[in-house]
């Protein structure tokens, strides 16, 4: 969750100096393409991973808009897969996946929106997925950040929304894909799938 650097028009918003006072920036208004991108991984988080991986592999690294559904994402990996596919077509090269966190639930959407690239991608000798702190069950990261549990959500809001903690609030209460890694959302006593909640 979080862990992908997002643009606006090519300027960086998340993560970087613009996100002072910036996180009205990155309000979900629907948008389906254009304005933001996601921009590589936060480099403080995985390029020492990235670095140690490319030792014995070839690295693509698939950043993702976490503030996007998470089946837009899922459907934007799969037309990734299918071309590093294809690359290897001569080969026969496996394809693996790592992901972290919120991308092992992008990598389980993309099985179940494409099987047909999950089932080509698998079907090689030594391909796999491997996920590594997967919230499958959900988290409540999201709840944290919209209640102000959270030290580091928290800083997040004063740092980027000045003065403006409610609106902050809603702005990431509005972002799809954050929302969808809630956990509980299936719970009617919990009633967390209502906007109201």
């Amino acid at each position: 969750i979080l862990g992908s650097n997002i643009t606006r028009d090519g300027e960086r918003i998340w993560l970087g100096w613009n996100f002072l006072d910036g996180l009205m920036k990155l309000e979900w208004k629907g948008e389906t393409a254009g304005r933001f991108a996601a921009d590589g991984p936060v480099a403080q988080v995985y390029d020492a991973l990235v670095e140690r991986l490319a030792d014995s592999h070839e690295v693509f690294v698939f950043p993702y808009d976490w503030r996007r559904p998470i089946e837009d994402e899922a459907g934007r990996l799969a037309v990734e897969v299918e071309k590093a596919l294809l690359a290897r077509s001569g080969s026969s090269q496996p394809v693996r996946m790592l992901t972290h966190s919120m991308g092992a639930l992008v990598a389980r959407t993309m099985r179940l929106q494409r099987p047909d690239v999950w089932d080509r991608m698998m079907r090689r000798d030594g391909a796999r997925l491997l996920m590594l702190g997967p919230p499958n069950g959900g988290s409540w990261a999201p709840m944290q950040l919209l209640k102000g549990d959270d030290g580091f959500g928290n800083a997040m809001v004063a740092f980027g929304a000045l003065f403006r903690n409610a609106r902050a609030r809603a702005v990431l209460a509005g972002l799809p894909g954050l929302m969808q890694v809630q956990a509980g959302l299936d719970d009617p006593h919990l009633q967390l799938r209502l906007a109201s909640t």
